[in-house]
C-alpha cells in the first residue's frame, strides 16, 4: 500500500515538470523582447561562431547585440530567401554574421564572412 501511495504521489508531482519540458513557447511574449525598432532597421553585423549549418539555417553562438537588446546566446538563424549556398562555411568557423529583421520580426541571415 505504501509503495502504491508513493508511486501515485510521485506521478502527481512529476507531471507538471514533464509537461513543462515538452511544451513549446507559444505562451511567451516574444514581442516584449527589448528591441528598438529604429535601430533594428537595415543590416546588423555581429561576431559569431558557427555550430552547425545546413541549406536553410545556421546555428551560431553570437556576441551581444546591444542595438536590439540581445544578450550573448546560441540560436538557430534562418537564411534570407535570396542567399546563395556557402560551402566555404563549416562548423567551428569564426564569422561575421550579417542579418536583417524581417517584417515578421524574425532575423534572416544575409551573409556569413569568415574572420581572418
Amino acid at each position: 500500500m505504501r509503495k502504491t501511495l508513493l508511486t501515485i504521489i510521485t506521478l502527481i508531482l512529476s507531471t507538471p515538470m514533464a509537461t513543462a519540458q515538452v511544451s513549446n513557447m507559444e505562451g511567451m511574449n516574444h514581442g516584449a523582447m527589448a528591441m528598438d525598432k529604429a535601430s533594428a532597421e537595415g543590416p546588423m553585423h555581429v561576431d559569431a561562431t558557427v555550430n552547425s549549418i545546413d541549406k536553410d539555417s545556421v546555428n551560431v553562438s553570437h556576441a551581444p547585440i546591444p542595438e536590439i537588446g540581445w544578450p550573448q546566446m546560441t540560436m538557430d538563424m534562418p537564411f534570407a530567401a535570396d542567399i546563395q549556398p556557402m560551402p566555404e562555411i563549416s562548423a567551428g568557423d569564426k564569422v561575421i554574421m550579417t542579418f536583417v529583421m524581417g517584417e515578421d520580426g524574425m532575423p534572416r541571415v544575409t551573409a556569413l564572412t569568415v574572420k581572418q
